[in-house]
């Protein structure tokens, strides 16, 4: 974003924007999770270890935009514990900025942006009063501003189109579910091994408050395999370019949530 809207590149740009989000997760997680009132059990640390994996670390230190993408999409869900915790409407004005500025943050943030934006005004926005919404959508619309001013000057969003032709061949085409099932197995069986003590937890005390906060990213996940699935460039050369990289955008966002539940869950037992 930044070095299209100035019309020059430099190294140092994704230098800072990954080495700043990497410290800005790690003290998001520590301050989410350490300060917080949460029996420390095997579960617990697990959880923890998950939240730094190699590969998401891995991934900042590569300079691509994903890992930036990944820790601001968590931010945002940490915005909304924080307002839930504290009701202040600061912290929704806060939120509401980040969510401004997702879509600048390549052109996945924008799928993210609408996707979280619809969960939302679903879930929060008839709790404001008149005047918080208008603020916040202003707040909102601000650098959505610069977004558009973004993509006029950048590169066509997709050099090759895809027509309704392509996307019916393509979805009557098994080879191409086939492809897009076999990256699927591989890469979640990482997810699937951390997020088994998850589900054996939650069926073994039957609590499942606040498991609608997966919607947002399990709806980007089914977003992404779509686009996977009818992509108009080589299928094969897109999941090996890009399956692994833009779903691990999803998953500190994935084990803040799961953060979120568990320490919620605690508290119920607790009461």
């Amino acid at each position: 974003f930044f070095a299209i809207f100035i019309g020059k590149w430099s190294l140092f740009i994704p230098l800072f924007a990954n080495y700043f989000y990497l410290i800005m997760y790690f003290l998001m997680v520590y301050s989410f999770v350490y300060s917080g009132n949460i029996k420390r059990n095997l579960f617990f640390y697990f959880l923890t270890f998950s939240a730094f994996t190699p590969a998401l670390i891995t991934q900042a230190m590569d300079q691509c935009a994903d890992f930036p993408l990944a820790c601001h999409y968590a931010f945002l869900f940490f915005a909304i514990f924080e307002y839930l915790k504290t009701s202040k409407k600061l912290t929704f004005y806060i939120l509401s900025l980040q969510l401004g500025f997702l879509p600048s943050m390549k052109n996945e943030g924008l799928i993210l942006f609408i996707l979280i934006l619809i969960f939302l005004l679903l879930s929060f926005f008839s709790r404001l009063e008149k005047k918080e919404k208008v603020i916040s959508s202003i707040v909102v619309l601000v650098p959505l501003v610069f977004y558009i001013i973004y993509k006029y000057i950048a590169p066509e969003l997709n050099p090759v189109p895809v027509t309704f032709a392509h996307i019916k061949n393509s979805l009557l085409d098994f080879q191409r579910y086939f492809n897009l099932a076999k990256y699927f197995t591989v890469f979640h069986l990482f997810l699937l091994i951390c997020s088994v003590p998850i589900i054996v937890i939650y069926f073994y005390r039957k609590k499942f408050k606040n498991t609608y906060f997966y919607f947002p990213i399990l709806a980007s996940h089914v977003a992404y395999s779509s686009i996977l699935l009818i992509t108009s460039s080589d299928q094969l050369w897109h999941l090996t370019t890009a399956y692994a990289r833009i779903n691990f955008q999803l998953i500190p966002a994935f084990f803040l949530v799961s953060f979120f539940i568990y320490s919620e869950n605690q508290t119920i037992d607790r009461n």
